[in-house]
């Protein structure tokens, strides 16, 4: 018997919530009726202080400068133009093979080893693993993707322009492998 009181109730409550509500007796009213237009409070117009116009400032007078002779200078030595240093390439004994394709079903390098922040880490990681063949892979906000394998598979795959260059040295963008030949070091 509670029970069907509390749901009486809860029932009675919503209806006068509705019927009292002032967009359904708008809507109601419009349909059935006179329209009720609710109308916000006007608002008080701010006045604004008067306008000052600004002074007027008549420009100085600027005399001309006068001529002075020149001033020359000896002409400086500047020190002999050197060759601009080589490109930057890793001191890590490695061999940039290029950039492939690479697809989630079969991969182009199977080994996923984690993702590392330099071009020096994934190639410790690499020599410390044992492979022959690096893929660097998705750099995005300092870390990049570092795949393995010690089979050239990633030769079956198209070659791609799609790399981001990090320091100089290449990183595959998404689904691409940067890939890198390893040798050992005895």
């Amino acid at each position: 018997m509670e029970a069907f009181v509390l749901i009486l109730l809860v029932i009675v409550v919503s209806i006068v919530i509705w019927l009292y509500s002032p967009q359904l007796q708008n809507y109601y009213k419009q349909r059935w009726g006179k329209p009720v237009i609710v109308k916000p409070p006007k608002a008080k117009p701010v006045e604004e202080p008067p306008k000052e116009e600004p002074p007027v400032v008549e420009p100085p007078v600027v005399e001309p400068p006068k001529e002075e002779p020149p001033v020359v200078e000896p002409p400086k030595e500047e020190p002999p133009v050197s060759e601009p240093p080589p490109a930057r390439t890793p001191t890590l004994n490695v061999k940039f093979l290029g950039v492939y394709a690479d697809k989630r079903a079969a991969r182009a390098l199977r080994h996923f080893l984690g993702t590392v922040t330099s071009f020096k880490e994934a190639v410790e990681l690499i020599r410390k693993r044992g492979f022959k063949y690096m893929g660097l892979q998705w750099y995005r906000y300092g870390r990049g993707e570092v795949w393995a394998d010690n089979e050239p598979r990633f030769k079956t795959y198209p070659k791609s322009t799609n790399f981001v260059l990090v320091d100089g040295l290449k990183w595959g963008g998404g689904m691409t492998n940067a890939v890198y030949e390893i040798p050992r070091i005895e």
